[in-house]
């Protein structure tokens, strides 16, 4: 079965579970995500690479995939999130979202993986969280990069 056999019709004949069963279908044939990474070259992202049945793929635009090689000196690992417009999120993003009570203030975080796993580090505090408190937030955006913003981190 392959994600064009799966119609609109067959949807709709699918008991109560079907965006479970959606879910697993997409996931299988989009799995790759989690074997994706964003290169760069000092400051400057020069593309992606992903990593299907043993072999390297590499694309500028993360539209057009291809076996030639991208020339690279970091890369960022995808975390398994996304941002509430699509747009993919990776280690040493910074991200923000709308406050959980309406009289909080607007907080940013960076977004690490380390040995203990995957993090939320506050950017200005100390406060740290898991990954997964991505799950109940609205209005999720990533407004920088990390590797772009060390001179200005350092100085405070």
């Amino acid at each position: 079965m392959s994600l064009r056999d799966f119609s609109v019709f067959q949807y709709s004949s699918l008991n109560l579970a079907a965006p479970f069963v959606v879910y697993a279908i997409v996931n299988q044939f989009l799995g790759t995500y989690h074997h994706l990474r964003r290169l760069r070259r000092g400051h400057r992202i020069v593309g992606f690479a992903r990593m299907e049945n043993g072999q390297l793929y590499y694309s500028r635009d993360s539209f057009w995939w291809s076996g030639i090689v991208i020339h690279h000196d970091e890369k960022d690992e995808f975390c398994g999130y996304r941002t509430a417009d699509g747009r993919l999120i990776f280690s040493d993003d910074i991200v923000t979202f709308k406050p959980l009570k309406w009289y909080q203030r607007k907080q940013y975080y960076v977004v690490s993986h380390d040995s203990d796993g995957w993090h939320l580090k506050q950017l200005f505090g100390t406060k740290t969280l898991p990954l997964t408190a991505l799950d109940r937030v609205k209005q999720l955006q990533v407004v920088s990069h990390a590797f772009l913003q060390e001179t200005t981190i350092c100085a405070e």
